[in-house]
């Protein structure tokens, strides 16, 4: 079962240290105190501040095989090449646990390193959440991200490149594009299909045909109940987000 991070790892965490402080992050230590000659590193999470060694024992957490098998110290930039080399698949469609990877300016990595940062929560095939660390920014943070013009909420200078998959997590997004008005039973096409698909994961077995009918109908109207919600048969905002956030693997987000 996915959990995500919505909070700076404990202490002494090894996903997040170098070999030489107790840990597995092959990465170099962070840049705590910020462009000092001797970086020390955050206490305790010495990797940190750096978005590449975050990335990295975030991922191979997730994995948690007690080693940082995938990733690496490279450019972020650099992480594409990299995770194919190492038999990672990449894609263009968010998945929880994966990297996404951003390139600044273009590749030659003197006009910026690039970032990278993992994804925690999926909204919607075009809205996510992140968890991520900046070398010039703060230590660990979340961050809400939506496609918007493709840079995924980065600024102009970044071009993103894609996500790289997290073979530890089992996700499947949601093929229908989130409903945006209110909906009843005689409704028919995606945005049907959205409620279905989405009820179908509550544990319900209804035929994804784009049709509100009785089943769809007696369905909703049980998930509303069980939910707590009021039983008015509408598929409203309430009830999208409420649905949302049920998936196992938003919970707890």
């Amino acid at each position: 079962m996915f959990t995500p991070r919505l909070v700076i790892p404990n202490v002494e965490n090894p996903y997040y240290n170098t070999p030489d402080n107790g840990g597995y992050n092959p990465c170099i230590i962070g840049n705590i105190p910020q462009g000092a000659t001797q970086r020390t590193g955050y206490p305790g999470l010495n990797v940190l501040k750096n978005c590449v060694s975050y990335a990295t024992g975030r991922f191979n957490e997730i994995i948690g095989n007690g080693k940082c098998e995938y990733l690496g110290n490279r450019n972020a930039e650099l992480f594409i090449a990299l995770a194919k080399s190492q038999g990672l698949q990449i894609g263009t469609t968010p998945k929880l646990g994966a990297c996404m990877v951003w390139q600044a300016g273009t590749s030659s990595g003197t006009d910026g390193a690039g970032h990278v940062a993992i994804v925690e929560a999926v909204y919607s095939a075009k809205k996510i959440m992140t968890s991520e660390s900046e070398w010039s920014g703060r230590v660990f943070r979340t961050k809400v991200r939506t496609l918007g013009s493709g840079r995924w909420g980065q600024s102009a200078s970044y071009t993103f490149l894609g996500f790289i998959y997290n073979p530890a997590v089992d996700f499947e997004i949601c093929p229908y594009t989130t409903p945006t008005t209110a909906f009843k039973k005689g409704a028919t096409g995606d945005n049907v299909r959205w409620l279905q698909w989405h009820l179908n994961h509550e544990g319900y077995n209804l035929k994804i045909d784009g049709s509100w009918g009785n089943d769809t109908q007696t369905a909703f109207n049980a998930w509303q109940m069980q939910t707590g919600l009021d039983i008015d048969g509408w598929c409203g905002a309430l009830s999208r987000e409420r649905l949302v956030a049920l998936l196992p693997w938003n919970k707890g987000v």
